[in-house]
């Protein structure tokens, strides 16, 4: 612990200094450092130590320092600055004080003490031509810059050390700690987060490693492509600070454009930069088609966008000002872009651009006002959401006579580089949980006229913006359902699509954390039932295509604002899912209520619309129709099957099985066969993506799978519709092989009964498996037929007869002959079934028109059976029949 002692400290005008002492230890001797701070207006704008310590944050004994000033102030003797003791002084004293100076420090100063003296007694010296002199411990000038010291050497150095390690001994974390530092500043509103940031840039742009990858043609490592992400996003916030100034934003400006222009500035997705549309701006339709001829999205392109954003707007003002702005005065057609039928205040722009005026108004030390702009836009994206299909309700005709197809919308909310569902969960639970009051000060907006006094604003909750019942976690918990279940297109580029899943998997983490009560269980059935099946509507697909996706990019038009009818009925849309190709050999339930049947959709000819029901449109991830390309929601149906299922079993199912479809693996359906329940319409036929996260998204799907067989236990509905599905969806033999070998596992626990429902469920996948890799090279192929004859063991005798009867679908004459028959007649299955005299001889004959067909079939290569016959007297009681097996070689 440093100690500070009294007698050597003192304050010198607008610096302090003393002697700061480190106790002795057992491994180091005492240390005694001497400690200089200067300060100005509440801030240490300058420090010295002679403990050599080299960090970019203060040493303990300047910390030691500063706190004896603050704690101990009457023992610290205060003396006026240098230059009015001087003042005072007499011309005999003054030469007397210079000459002692130097006597002392003769060594140190006296070279400098003759240069001074030379320049003063010379006329024509730049010494003479200024009035007055500098006084270090005077402070600084009114009009000069106020800001807290900062090392500028000492960042450059750490951040150059900890690049330099390639992401070893925990570089990447101290980086994190450095840009939590940044944002630490920016909240304390010193300037010099974005001078600490400025030179953290600086380091990363002359890192020799980008111009090395670029030349290899090599991408950068994961962690560190995050660290460039999260740079980015800082200087997001840093341009969109309320209270920036024009030449300081013009100045960061020319700074963001001078590192976009290098070529080895790495780009905003990893691989594809120049793909997504401005970030403020939209499109013309079909914009994206020529994109050669645009320059990559860097990951400062954003930011050299939000350089053009400002708070000007009067209702952004206003919403973001108070908690009483409102328009109780409601009607339908007035300012119907500006509050939804409650009265309370929207804000309509591009959902990641508002999203980042709210981490930048958090990160600049103002909670509240990001409060109040977060539930603006979580109320304005659920006003999106209920009134996106009654749009279409008022302009049927016209929308019926477009027919063309565009996608504008080429990026999702999850996975995007800002972040924006990330950021209002944030925002609105730790606004729950309390997590950011304490800020005393309100955002004042040049000429805002404010509903209430400042004293008001500083008192005022936000509750005011919340409904009966209703909670900052209802809100946030609402806000990510609402994200997840977005439709969006799978972004092209490894990175891009790594960090749809990793972004997903983050805030299902969050959601996870949130313990679920009765009213959060109300938000997860209202947006279930929405995103399964929300209002369903004749529509045209192709316009509700290019309405839709557009939407969830660029937010309403002014037009579609204006609509204030309520919607939200539940439509006539079924999780139901078609039959698996191929007869069943085990029948699993036989249900009393017939299907639905899939309805019919006539066929476009060609320029034509597809009219095709529509239950929730292209908004939503779980809808009856997606786009071939969207990203799948099997990690996020299994978070909402596991929290819907002890409320509602029935939702949790449908929510499941209509999540298991992989549309990226499917054949778009022929002209001739729209008959299947689940269209995969393909809008943009021409365009074929390289899935680099195929494999973990079959992984999601087969965990999907896995959950609802495990939770389907004991019900033989679900089991066989559960079942259905997984063989019209999963395309892996790997993975449903996989799953066949769980079910087993499940329905053979040894603390109970099997359950012969979910073995065959187990069988028939293992059949499924047997069909798909019967023409094709598999490794493991078989350790699956041996197991699948294990698995009809359990089943029971007519399950061993039935795979030998269908052999030639399931089985070479190799496998059929050596495995399969061998093992079914094998002593060891005989005792296991406890099979009698007949049931012997029917798996006996079944073997033996098994041998005739493989010998038919392959006669060169296939063992021919040699059926001994044995006189029963010389075998033991109840000894069975025995198949011998002798290979002969065909002449």
């Amino acid at each position: 612990m440093s100690t500070t002692r009294g007698g050597e400290l003192g304050g010198l005008g607008f610096h302090l200094s003393g002697t700061v002492t480190d106790p002795a230890t057992p491994s180091t001797p005492e240390l005694v450092c001497s400690v200089s701070v200067s300060f100005d207006r509440c801030k240490i704008t300058a420090v010295t130590c002679t403990c050599g310590n080299k960090d970019i944050f203060y040493c303990a004994h300047v910390v030691a320092l500063s706190l004896y000033r603050v704690r101990k102030p009457e023992q610290v003797k205060l003396h006026l600055p240098i230059s009015e003791t001087l003042f005072q002084m007499s011309r005999d004293q003054l030469q007397k004080f210079v000459q002692y100076l130097i006597s002392v420090h003769h060594t140190e100063v006296l070279p400098t003490a003759q240069k001074l003296a030379d320049e003063i007694l010379s006329q024509n010296s730049e010494i003479n031509q200024v009035h007055g002199a500098p006084d270090p411990t005077a402070g600084a000038s009114v009009d000069d810059e106020n800001c807290w010291h900062l090392d500028e050497e000492q960042v450059q150095e750490q951040v150059k050390l900890f690049l330099s390690q390639g992401g070893y001994h925990g570089s990447g974390k101290q980086l994190n700690l450095l840009f939590s530092k940044v944002r630490e500043m920016l909240k304390m509103r010193d300037s010099n987060g974005a001078r600490m940031l400025t030179l953290i840039t600086e380091q990363f742009m002359a890192d020799p490693r980008l111009a090395l990858w670029r030349q290899q043609g090599t991408t950068m490592t994961d962690k560190y492509r995050q660290l460039w992400d999260e740079l980015g996003a800082l200087w997001m916030c840093i341009v969109l600070n309320p209270h920036c100034k024009a030449e300081q934003k013009s100045s960061w400006l020319r700074q963001l454009r001078r590192w976009n222009s290098v070529d080895v500035c790495p780009w905003e997705d990893g691989n594809h930069g120049n793909e997504l549309p401005n970030l403020t701006h939209s499109l013309p339709q079909g914009a994206h088609g020529n994109q050669e001829m645009r320059p990559h999205r860097t990951v400062f392109t954003r930011a050299i966008e939000a350089c053009d954003l400002h708070w000007q707007d009067r209702h952004l003002q206003h919403i973001i000002a108070s908690d009483l702005y409102a328009n109780y005065c409601y009607h339908d057609n007035q300012e119907g872009s500006l509050f939804d039928t409650r009265g309370w205040p929207l804000w309509h722009e591009h959902v990641p651009t508002a999203c980042a005026r709210v981490d930048a108004l958090r990160s600049h030390g103002y909670p509240r006002e990001a409060l109040r702009l977060a539930i603006a836009v979580v109320n304005t994206l659920r006003r999106q959401q209920q009134r996106q299909l009654e749009h279409f309700r008022r302009h049927k005709k016209e929308l019926l006579h477009k027919g063309h197809t565009s996608i504008t919308n080429m990026e999702g909310w999850v996975g995007h580089p800002l972040d924006p569902i990330g950021t209002l969960f944030s925002t609105l639970t730790e606004s729950g949980r309390g997590g950011e009051e304490g800020s005393n000060t309100c955002l004042d907006l040049s000429d805002c006229s404010s509903v209430v006094s400042r004293a008001e604003l500083q008192r005022m909750p936000v509750q005011r913006l919340l409904g009966d019942g209703e909670s900052y976690v209802a809100l946030a918990v609402e806000t990510a359902l609402i994200g997840l279940g977005q439709q969006r297109v799978m972004p092209d580029g490894l990175y891009a699509q790594e960090k749809v899943c990793r972004n997903e998997e983050q805030l299902l983490a969050k959601l996870q954390e949130v313990e679920l009560d009765d009213s959060l269980v109300k938000i997860f059935r209202k947006q279930a039932v929405f995103l399964l099946e929300g209002e369903g509507h004749n529509r045209s697909y192709s316009t509700l295509m290019d309405w839709g996706w557009s939407r969830m990019r660029f937010g309403y038009g002014k037009e579609e604002e204006e609509e204030e009818e309520e919607v939200g009925r539940r439509g006539r849309g079924t999780g139901e899912v078609a039959h698996s190709e191929g007869p069943s050999l085990v029948k699993l339930h036989s249900s009393p209520h017939p299907k639905p049947q899939p309805r019919p959709c006539p066929c476009p000819g060609p320029g034509a619309t597809t009219h095709l029901w529509l239950p929730a449109g292209p908004y939503s991830g779980l809808g009856e129709i997606v786009h071939r390309e969207s990203v799948p929601m099997h990690t996020f149906a299994r978070y909402l099957f596991t929290s819907l299922l002890p409320h509602d079993a029935e939702l949790a199912y449908k929510i499941a099985l209509r999540a298991m479809r992989l549309p990226v693996l499917e054949s778009t359906a022929s002209s001739g066969d729209l008959s299947r329940p689940h269209h995969i319409v393909s809008v943009v036929p021409n365009r074929y993506p390289r899935w680099f996260t195929l494999s973990h998204i079959e992984s999601q799907q087969c965990e999907l799978a896995s959950t609802m067989l495990t939770a389907a236990k004991g019900d033989s509905r679900r089991l066989e519709t559960v079942l259905e599905s997984i063989q019209k969806n999963i395309h892996s033999s790997s993975h449903i092989f996989k799953l066949a070998q769980d079910a087993f596992k499940i329905a053979t626990l040894m603390d109970s009964l099997p359950d012969i429902t979910l073995l065959k469920v187990s069988l028939e996948l293992g059949l499924q498996v047997m069909r798909i890799t019967l023409s094709t090279l598999n490794w493991r192929r078989r350790e699956m037929v041996r197991w699948l004859v294990t698995c009809a063991t359990e089943v029971g005798v007519y399950a061993l007869d039935s795979i030998m009867q269908s052999w030639f679908t399931l089985f070479t004459p190799t496998e059929a002959t050596s495995i399969v028959a061998t093992t079914v007649m094998s002593n060891s299955t005989i005792v296991r079934l406890h099979l009698d005299c007949h049931q012997q001889e029917n798996l006996a004959s079944s073997a033996r028109t098994l041998a005739l067909q493989c010998a038919m079939k392959d006669p060169r290569t296939v063992p021919s059976l040699l059926l001994h016959s044995v006189k029963r007297t010389t075998l033991p009681s109840r000894q069975p029949t025995r198949l011998y097996w002798t290979r002969r070689r065909q002449g």
